[in-house]
């Protein structure tokens, strides 16, 4: 799992690509690519709900993001 955040035109986004689903917060945009891998466009949050082997699972992003916040 991969996560970018960045403020453009339509205000604070994040970027996440992961194979697992994102089940919340609802997305703002997707895309899918090669190898099972999903991009999404989220509202900037700290944590995401995936779904992993069926199962819920909130994870936290502020480790993820360290360093890679971008302004627009």
């Amino acid at each position: 799992m991969t996560a970018w955040s960045w403020t453009g035109s339509h205000g604070h986004r994040l970027l996440l690509r992961t194979p697992m689903p994102v089940l919340a917060p609802a997305w703002v945009a997707r895309m899918d690519g090669a190898a099972g891998i999903r991009t999404y466009v989220l509202p900037d949050v700290p944590a995401v709900t995936v779904s992993q082997n069926g199962h819920a699972r909130t994870l936290t992003l502020n480790p993820l993001l360290e360093g890679s916040r971008h302004g627009g």
